[in-house]
């Protein structure tokens, strides 16, 4: 695999992705408030990391660890698709910092909670959509944007009734 990189990459490979690194650095630390300020006001609460790791891909989707606190955005991207991918993956943060285990204590089903952690990402999404290559919440994300004036906590627990949303 090494050689097949070392043989298929671009001559400046190296060199453009540190550059892109620290350009998307910049980015995401001189637009924090445009990415913390709506989770702050969707979730009700401070933004509680003080440190999150942001790794480059060149595969088109963008995933996360939480327990590791990094995401990943994609290389190619323009600068606000950067903005958003920080602001949806930030998103599952919060939710899971402050509701993962208080719904996996009250015995709610794991794949409910997951797609209810997708589909939150509406609320913070800048035009309105949200998950297009993710059918499955397509729905549950309509019907949780429709509630965007409740708080967080009504939003979460209306969304998880909503049983047919979940088949």
């Amino acid at each position: 695999m090494r050689d097949y990189w070392k043989n298929s990459r671009p001559k400046y490979f190296k060199q453009e992705s540190l550059f892109v690194a620290k350009w998307i650095e910049t980015i995401l630390n001189q637009e924090k408030d445009l990415i913390i300020k709506p989770l702050e006001r969707v979730y009700q609460a401070k933004f509680p990391f003080s440190q999150i790791k942001v790794y480059m891909t060149t595969i088109p989707i963008c995933p996360y660890n939480y327990s590791q606190r990094w995401f990943m955005v994609l290389k190619q991207s323009k600068i606000t698709s950067f903005i958003k991918t920080a602001l949806h993956e930030l998103n599952h943060f919060m939710f899971i910092y402050y509701y993962q285990q208080k719904l996996e204590s009250k015995n709610f089903n794991p794949n409910h909670i997951h797609f209810v952690r997708e589909a939150l990402a509406i609320l913070t999404s800048w035009d309105g959509v949200e998950n297009d290559n993710k059918p499955k919440i397509q729905e549950l994300q309509k019907y949780i944007y429709s509630l965007h004036r409740y708080n967080i906590e009504n939003i979460i627990d209306l969304a998880l009734k909503q049983k047919s949303l979940f088949l």
